[in-house]
């Protein structure tokens, strides 16, 4: 089952509505849960994560 465009905002934005910073953001926040030890996980090494972006 797949959702629809923009239905992960809460405002049902997509594409170019979603402002840089809010991108920018967002790929911090990944990035960080990538890098940090969770309860389930170990943590990813920095070079891994920082090659995600580029795939």
């Amino acid at each position: 089952m797949s959702l629809p465009r923009g239905s992960g905002h809460p405002d049902q934005f997509e594409g170019e509505e979603i402002s840089d910073l809010v991108r920018l953001v967002t790929a911090c926040d990944i990035h960080g849960a990538l890098i940090e030890r969770r309860s389930y996980k170990p943590p990813m090494p920095y070079t891994d994560a920082s090659a995600i972006p580029r795939a």
